[in-house]
């Protein structure tokens, strides 16, 4: 009999036997790349690796990190898709990676990637607690290749399943909350920022934020970090039982929070995960903050092989307490918003939690801006609106100078986009308009 929460067999499995899965599918990778994808034939040739070299998961580590750089810059080269790294083009479904300075790579997947697709999708939204028979309302970017694993969700379960394509801007915050308020979700997936979108429109309507949410027993959260203290404001704030991070990319990485809570499991059908060392790419002791890299474990679309995803995060030491066997890891941010300031550096993320343990400032809508940190400074603009701004003016940049153990300025704005509440962006004051 299965524990309560499992998927399937597969998550009682020792780690023993799941390390022993993700080598024999990862030298199914490795056999595909190096006979039939002339981006990694060539990579492999320069370092003299042979498939036949791959015994282990430690072997991985033979085979050189790829950057997304190097991937546009075959672009560039090829001056058309494929680049190289693609299995499969026929009856192929399209999603887009956007990078973070706006670069864009497309990404074809064929028909046989649908069943791994769909059953790990399936296995995800099991361990955020989805279960059959009560309604579900989902929601992702129409390019992003999550949308294409709901699509699949919907299909497999027997569940009545409302799903929201297209966008997260706050202006279509009413329409989403009229379908909550008509179907009634009892699991519902959402961008985090859009949470908050969706309070200030009940609010805007005179509903109580617990009024918008009522019978959703279990919210996903996706698009950023939420800290243990924002985590507690969301559940109060909504009323909800459980709230449950997310996290994930088009290019294969996925990872959902089990019950415990205690970092997100990698979900084992999609990718194999090391956080490596930012600069030199080296391994790095458990817990400590590093690069994330991804070895797909399908053989089908595009293939990203010690694929650097421009993310920074960490990985949890030893087994969960909840008994499944895949490694936890916690996505910190983006590795372009690293912030630097004399010899600290730190992420928005870190920013956020001085807020909280630092004063108490919890879901605090802020921004950073680059100008400050060019003269050495952490230069923070927060918004005035729903806080006490008064009664922490006086000690928030003391307390965060204290905790972050840099200078600091406090810039206080009377409001700012919605869009940043719980992903605080890094900005220049010329992309700010009037503020």
């Amino acid at each position: 009999m299965l524990k309560e929460g499992f998927w399937d067999e597969m998550d009682s499995w020792p780690r023993a036997r799941l390390d022993r899965y993700w080598t024999r599918r990862i030298r199914r990778v490795l056999d595909v790349a190096y006979n039939s994808l002339p981006f990694y034939q060539r990579r492999f040739q320069q370092v003299g690796f042979s498939p036949s070299q791959f015994r282990s998961l430690d072997d991985l580590r033979r085979l050189p990190v790829t950057e997304r750089g190097e991937l546009l810059n075959a672009l560039k080269q090829a001056g058309r898709y494929p680049i190289g790294i693609e299995r499969g083009h026929e009856e192929v479904v399209l999603c887009v990676s956007s990078g973070t300075e706006g670069d864009v790579i497309f990404l074809s997947f064929p028909r046989q990637w649908a069943d791994m697709e769909r059953q790990a999708t399936l296995r995800a939204h099991w361990w955020a607690g989805l279960r059959p028979g009560g309604p579900i309302l989902i929601s992702a970017p129409a390019w992003h290749i999550y949308a294409l694993g709901q699509n699949l969700l919907a299909r497999a379960l027997p569940a009545q399943a409302v799903i929201v394509w297209g966008t997260y801007s706050p202006e279509f915050a009413s329409h989403v909350l009229q379908a909550i308020r008509a179907f009634s979700p009892q699991f519902l997936g959402l961008f985090l920022p859009f949470v908050f979108s969706l309070v200030a429109e009940a609010r805007r309507r005179g509903l109580g934020p617990s009024q918008a949410f009522q019978g959703v027993k279990n919210l996903m959260v996706v698009g950023a970090p939420i800290t243990p203290a924002l985590r507690r404001h969301l559940q109060e704030l909504t009323g909800v039982e459980r709230v449950v991070e997310a996290a994930g990319s088009s290019e294969g990485l996925l990872a959902v929070e089990c019950e415990v809570g205690q970092g997100l499991h990698l979900v084992p059908e999609k990718s194999v995960v090391e956080v490596l060392d930012a600069a030199t790419y080296d391994p790095i002791p458990a817990g400590q903050q590093g690069a994330v890299v991804i070895t797909n474990t399908w053989p089908w679309g595009p293939l990203y092989i010690r694929y650097a995803t421009g993310d920074l995060g960490v990985m949890y030491p030893g087994e969960c307490p909840c008994g499944r066997p895949s490694p936890r890891i916690k996505v910190m941010g983006r590795r372009s918003h690293l912030l630097r300031v004399g010899q600290r550096s730190f992420l928005p993320y870190d920013v956020q939690q001085a807020m909280e343990e630092a004063v108490g400032l919890v879901g605090a809508t802020f921004a950073v801006l680059w100008e400050g940190l060019a003269k050495g400074c952490l230069h923070l603009l927060v918004q005035e609106e729903g806080i006490d701004a008064r009664a922490v003016r006086s000690r928030l940049k003391k307390a965060l100078e204290d905790y972050l153990d840099v200078p600091v300025k406090v810039e206080w704005a009377p409001s700012l986009p919605m869009r940043w509440k719980g992903v605080p962006p890094v900005i220049r004051r010329e992309e700010m308009g009037g503020r």
